[in-house]
């Protein structure tokens, strides 16, 4: 079934009565030449949780139960043109906002439950960020952005890729492997649309290994709608100034069978 992108103005944001913002405010990004570049990002919740588990950084307090996850969990689904697309007076301090600050996403019941089970940082109102942050942007209304990236996402969880993961947890993969297996399980396409981000965690013995985090997937229209269909994959532009933590770095264009990644298991393993 085709994901559709619900047309529309966007709605409204109003923000909390009295909220008070940061007296610097923040940079404005550049504009990204992809007007209808998307990327849908999803996350390896066991390696997520244990890049927190350290003396540095505390646990998120979704951790406990959700890094025993084996299905890919939703982080966002971002257009790669702008950030922060909400009112004049305050965009300029937007990005300083805690996400406790930020307005609340209003969901159906049944919606609500889904974006539980799929993202579970809501329990560290990661639902707030994104929105406020990218859902803005999308011109879509809450229901119908966060209807769609869970609609994407539980469409990857029905693909091969989710087995792949499972059936190496505990082990080394090299990209060649993770290229093959993103090719194998969605197409050709999807293997130039494709980045990969690691996390460096040093084991007790001060063994190092780079977990695999996360993936993001590069995406545009195609016959109306936003899709995991080969039409829908666009290759990614690497060393663009994406919306991402970092950089856009395509996966699987160099270095195939020199750079390893560590396939954590469910469970807190650290």
């Amino acid at each position: 079934m085709r994901l559709r992108i619900m047309a529309g103005a966007l709605a409204a944001l109003v923000l909390p009565v009295g909220m008070a913002f940061a007296q610097q405010t923040c940079p404005k990004p550049p504009m990204p030449e992809w007007r209808d570049a998307w990327a849908l990002a999803v996350t390896w919740q066991p390696a997520f949780c244990d890049s927190f588990n350290t003396k540095n950084r505390p646990l998120p307090k979704e951790c406990p139960t959700a890094s025993k996850l084996d299905t890919f969990t939703l982080h966002g689904l971002w257009p790669q043109w702008q950030e922060y697309c909400v009112a004049a007076d305050v965009r300029g301090e937007a990005c300083r906002l805690n996400r406790e600050e930020m307005p609340e996403v209003r969901l159906s019941p049944d919606l609500r439950r889904r974006l539980e089970a799929i993202m579970p940082g809501v329990q560290s109102q990661l639902e707030r960020h994104e929105y406020f942050k990218h859902g803005t942007c999308s011109g879509l209304a809450q229901e119908s952005y966060f209807d769609l990236a869970i609609a994407l996402t539980e469409k990857l969880n029905r693909s091969a890729l989710p087995g792949f993961l499972q059936q190496h947890a505990g082990t080394n993969v090299t990209k060649r492997q993770l290229c093959d297996a993103v090719e194998k399980a969605l197409g050709p396409q999807a293997r130039a649309a494709v980045e990969a981000d690691h996390k460096l965690i040093r084991g007790d013995n001060g063994e190092r290994r780079f977990y695999l985090v996360e993936l993001r997937f590069w995406l545009k229209p195609a016959g109306g709608g936003l899709d995991l269909a080969a039409e829908n994959f666009m290759p990614v532009k690497s060393g663009a100034k994406t919306l991402g933590p970092v950089p856009a770095d395509a996966l699987c264009d160099d270095n195939l069978d020199k750079h390893i990644y560590y396939i954590d298991r469910p469970g807190m393993g650290r």
